[in-house]
This record gives structure tokens, sequence and C-alpha cells, in this order.
């Protein structure tokens, strides 16, 4: 499994791991695997990713750029999981 050598390659937890996909397979990987997931949007907008697992099931962006929004840069009062920050930013906003 490639999530598996990475996290043995870099000495990381699953949970530091986040995988930027743009498929329906791709989200599907991720939670086969455990693995917190972005969808990159462009290849697919957000309807097949809901149809598949429901609405909001995990950060949606439409510019890598925005991945500076999401991911923990070394605040240790930040979580990890993408979708933590993204819950806490919608409920500050």
């Amino acid at each position: 499994e490639h999530f598996s050598f990475t996290r043995r390659r870099l000495r990381i937890p699953r949970t530091a791991l986040v995988f930027v996909g743009d498929s329906v397979r791709d989200a599907e990987f991720a939670s086969e695997s455990g693995i917190s997931f972005v969808a990159k949007l462009g290849t697919h907008s957000r309807a097949p990713f809901e149809k598949r697992f429901g609405k909001q099931p995990f950060p949606m962006i439409e510019r890598l750029v925005e991945l500076l929004d999401l991911v923990n840069l070394g605040d240790p009062g930040d979580s990890s999981d993408p979708r933590d920050r993204q819950a806490r930013q919608r409920s500050a906003g």
C-alpha cells in the first residue's frame, strides 16, 4: 500500500497524512485506508463526491493554494485533520 510505504519512510502516523485527489476513486482509496482526504475539484464537481459520500464528507477545494488554509502548519493548538479545521472555520465564520 502506498500510504504504508510513505508512513514508514517518513516515520509518521496515519493521522499525519492527507491525500489530495480529484476523483471519487481517490476518495474511496483514502477512506478504505483510513487517510484524511481533500477533493481537488475541476476534473469533477462536488456532485459525484456528495452522491457517493454524502453532503460535505471532506474538504473540497478548487485551487491547490487553498490547502494552506486546511493543513496544520505547526500550530500545536490546531488539529492535523483538515476536516476538524474546516469545521472550526465554518462555525467561526
